[in-house]
């Protein structure tokens, strides 16, 4: 693993956390720029809400990183139902507004169940925690997982909005 020893270390650490940084950012800009205000501003108050309930949920006794091995089977699982679907999309030519807005829905759920965990690997203190020199690793984990959480609730405030 000496890819991984040499991404813990400072300067290199800084270095692909700001690229990081920067591609997340432009991915999220070219997302925002697709919609309207008001259903940016609508999804930006939810993921802030969403953001301060699944801190408040880290923060409890119930250690939610015993679930990290379910959360990605359940991920790989859905991940593969979408790309299935996407493709008999494409294939037949035929969109299903609800079938998106429903797998969008249950990826969120699954994306905020993995924030949480990561918001307890991060807190430290629970079965799985990363180190005190994993500090680049954790803010990359909560960067991505807030900016997929606002991107996903954005796309399900487009779809709701566009009826």
């Amino acid at each position: 693993m000496p890819t991984l020893a040499c991404c813990r270390r400072s300067p290199t650490n800084y270095i692909c956390l700001t690229i990081v940084v920067i591609l997340y950012s432009l991915f999220c800009a070219c997302y925002t720029a697709r919609y309207r205000t008001h259903i940016i501003v609508i999804a930006l108050i939810v993921t802030l809400v969403v953001v301060a309930v699944c801190l408040a949920l880290a923060c409890t006794n119930f250690d939610f990183t015993k679930w990290i091995l379910y959360v990605i089977v359940i991920s790989v699982t859905l991940s593969i139902l979408i790309l299935i679907v996407v493709v008999m999309m494409l294939v037949f030519n035929i969109y299903s507004k609800p079938l998106m807005l429903g797998l969008t829905f249950v990826l969120t759920l699954v994306n905020v169940v993995m924030f949480i965990i990561e918001l307890q690997m991060v807190l430290g203190g629970k079965s799985v925690e990363l180190d005190e020199e994993d500090y680049a690793l954790g803010a990359f984990f909560l960067y991505t997982s807030i900016i997929q959480l606002f991107i996903n609730i954005l796309i399900m405030a487009a779809m709701a909005d566009s009826e």
